[in-house]
């Protein structure tokens, strides 16, 4: 049976509109776990806390994502644990991963099969098409796609940090 603590919090989220703002556990060795959760509707906020293993089990589950348009949200992830292996394979502190994948391409080793470009655009639509085959390859070979792509990215990237710059001082940007 579901307790009266989780059953108002999904209410709030999934029949109302809220949605969570911010997520904190607490560890107590004589209560246990308690989680809470502020959630955010329109101008108002409102904080739920609970020790209730349904109320904390949903609230572990709770990661900040960030979707197609670019905007942190914090969302249920049905599977951290595959959340998390996606985080750690993106991972590229020292820029290892990156090199490796350069010199794959520079060395033949490895070709496209896919579209990289066309792989992205489909990415960045508001319904992802996770079984189109430029998209599987683009999250397959992340690297080789940064690599092969990261000198066309960071092009644009200059070219709108100077627009925005010439923005800035008043000048148009035609």
């Amino acid at each position: 049976m579901a307790s009266a603590d989780f059953l108002l919090l999904t209410d709030l989220i999934y029949n109302k509109g809220w949605s969570v703002k911010r997520v904190t556990h607490n560890f107590n060795k004589e209560t246990g776990f308690r989680s809470t959760l502020v959630l955010a509707n329109d101008d108002q906020e409102r904080e739920l806390e609970s020790s209730a293993e349904d109320f904390v089990t949903f609230a572990i589950q709770i990661q900040k994502t960030i979707d197609a348009k670019g905007e942190g949200r914090m969302l249920k992830v049905h599977d951290t644990n595959k959340y998390w292996d996606d985080i750690v394979k993106l991972e590229d502190t020292d820029g290892g991963k990156t090199r490796a994948a350069v010199q794959a391409i520079l060395s033949g080793k490895f070709t496209f099969s896919f579209s990289p470009l066309n792989g992205i655009r489909k990415i960045l639509q508001n319904k992802i098409p996770t079984t189109d085959p430029d998209v599987r390859g683009v999250k397959e070979h992340f690297f080789e796609t940064f690599a092969a792509n990261r000198e066309r990215c960071t092009h644009h990237v200059i070219a709108l940090i100077r627009i925005e710059t010439r923005w800035d001082r008043g000048y148009r940007a035609d």
